[in-house]
């Protein structure tokens, strides 16, 4: 089965000039059972090993669940790296440089 595709923000905008960033979620919904896959449809996995992957209830929405499941992955693998060392500064603050 071909994965579908759902984008999620992973850095909301600071202003009218910055686009923020997003990352593409590659999923399958088959049988009731979302699963995350990479762009070639193979299963990922969370840091701890689990399958990227979940039971369809009465009434989800595959795609919702899909943009959950890849936003716990994407979080987990990439961190959050606006807290980094690297991150850009505050604007419109009076910060020292």
């Amino acid at each position: 089965m071909k994965p579908q595709t759902v984008h999620i923000t992973t850095r909301r905008p600071h202003d009218a000039a910055d686009a923020g960033e997003c990352a593409i979620i590659y999923y399958t919904a088959n049988d009731n059972v979302v699963k995350v896959t990479d762009k070639d449809g193979h299963l990922l996995r969370y840091s701890d090993g689990e399958p990227c992957k979940r039971v369809l209830g009465p009434g989800d929405d595959p795609r919702q669940i899909a943009a959950r499941l890849g936003r716990r992955y994407h979080n987990q693998t990439h961190g959050d790296r606006e807290k980094g060392f690297w991150r850009g500064l505050p604007r419109g603050r009076d910060v020292p440089l």
